[in-house]
């Protein structure tokens, strides 16, 4: 038994096709981006975590960035999901 030759693509269903590649990489880069920042973010966070140990006074935007650390955890499960 032979298997049948695959068929071959339209030349819309081929501009479909590519489309459809083009923006799921556009996706992937996306999610990669927002990975790297939101990583980034967590170092800093990590870096401000230290300097309370330390007894650092902190200010008041790291006080704030301290109050975002588990929205940015749950969000790199998502991208990472």
């Amino acid at each position: 038994m032979t298997a049948a030759a695959p068929k071959k693509l339209s030349k819309s269903a081929c501009k479909k096709k590519a489309q459809e590649a083009v923006e799921a990489k556009a996706a992937v880069d996306e999610a990669i981006a927002k990975l790297a920042g939101t990583t980034s973010k967590l170092k800093q966070i990590d870096a401000i975590k230290a300097k309370k140990e330390s007894g650092d006074v902190l200010n008041d935007d790291q006080l704030h960035k301290l109050e975002t650390e588990q929205g940015l955890r749950d969000k790199v499960a998502q991208l990472s999901a």
